[in-house]
């Protein structure tokens, strides 16, 4: 079992069952510019965590300026007009805290982790930008945090909301396929199959879907690919949870002397059997207890609480949809998983990119394949 995963569940056994999701207190208010504020007490340690989340991604870019949104969010710690250049990060490291962001399709956030006596000035420097969903989490009173949220964003005008974004992408009715050829060692493949958004019923069974693929080195894509045929250096799979329906990936890397051909055979080998046969009980009950486990690591800290309710506000539209994921876990059965594999998991709906390493003019090949990943 790997160790990340020995961790989780280790730390989920010594859990009272649900705790966590279910008290998780959470106090909500809309000011009457709009600013949605979600403050969750949490007197543990004298810390706090801010999360400011913009309902603006890349979902939002038009074509000719594709990767904005990344580009402003690295623009944003330069100041505004309140602020200058490098007073944001000064007077955050200053008192004792840090500051990050980063960017997604849905949305873009900024997190500040700082003690409790920097409040007041996390949250002047936070008013210093617009259109935002704040969150607050940690060793905080409420009442004053709303009253500090009010003084400094109150003033802001309301703003005409930006006209709602549709990027569902229209169906796919045949396999598309890209070869990319560039310097790296090793070949590699990445499969996307078209998947529904994140507030889809089929989401769940999915998330259980993608825990028995690519839930530890005992999942079916490992066993397969890794253990007992060799073909692959590494696998994993992702049920990616958007505002319009996103992707189902899995990706691979190949073993030295293995092709891309040989490591797409297997996977779709792996995915045929999940179609072919319903998957056992107790098989079921392991992918269901690793995505509860996983659930509940991204909860002990102040700054995962506040980054979970952000995503769900902003994601889900409604923190509280956090507090149903485990009931439809639980929920998903059998014949469940064979459905959605059977529905969402096929070739027709699914885009296909190969990485084929071709070594650069004069220079060796890399090391490594590139891995699939977000941006920060």
């Amino acid at each position: 079992m790997p160790r990340r995963l020995a961790t989780l569940l280790a730390a989920l056994a010594v859990l009272p069952r649900l705790a966590l999701a279910l008290e998780l207190p959470v106090v909500a208010r809309t000011l009457p510019n709009g600013l949605r504020v979600l403050v969750h007490e949490d007197h543990s340690a004298p810390v706090v965590s801010s999360y400011v989340f913009y309902h603006v991604g890349s979902r939002n870019e038009v074509r000719g300026a594709t990767g904005i949104s990344h580009l402003f969010e690295h623009m944003m710690f330069n100041g505004g007009k309140k602020f200058g250049r490098g007073v944001f990060d000064e007077l955050i490291e200053g008192n004792g805290g840090s500051t990050n962001g980063y960017t997604t399709r849905d949305y873009t956030a900024y997190l500040n982790n700082f003690p409790r006596e920097a409040l007041p000035i996390v949250l002047d420097l936070e008013s210093d930008r617009n259109n935002a969903t704040l969150v607050l989490a940690g060793d905080v009173d409420p009442q004053d945090a709303f009253r500090l949220v009010e003084r400094d964003f109150g003033a802001i005008p309301r703003r005409r909301p930006p006209l709602p974004v549709d990027a569902t992408e229209p169906p796919q009715d045949g396999e598309r396929r890209v070869v990319v050829r560039k310097n790296a060692e090793l070949p590699a493949v990445m499969i996307g199959y078209h998947a529904p958004r994140a507030l889809d019923a089929d989401r769940a069974p999915l998330d259980v879907v993608e825990r028995l693929l690519s839930g530890g080195e005992s999942a079916r894509l490992h066993q397969d690919l890794v253990r007992r045929h060799e073909v692959a250096t590494a696998v994993e799979a992702n049920n990616t949870w958007g505002i319009d329906p996103d992707l189902f990936w899995i990706y691979a890397q190949a073993r030295p002397k293995r092709t891309a051909a040989a490591l797409e055979e297997r996977i779709d080998a792996v995915v045929e059997g999940l179609q072919a046969k319903r998957v056992p009980d107790d098989e079921l009950a392991k992918a269901k207890t690793q995505l509860r486990a996983e659930y509940v690591e991204g909860l002990k800290t102040v700054s995962g609480k506040a980054n979970k309710l952000g995503f769900f506000e902003t994601v889900f539209g409604d923190y509280r949809a956090l507090f149903g994921l485990e009931d439809a876990w639980r929920a998903v059965t059998a014949d469940d998983v064979q459905r959605v594999a059977r529905t969402y998991l096929v070739p027709t709906h699914r885009t296909v990119v190969v990485l084929e390493p071709v070594p650069a003019p004069g220079r060796p090949a890399a090391s490594r394949a590139p891995r699939p990943g977000g941006v920060s």
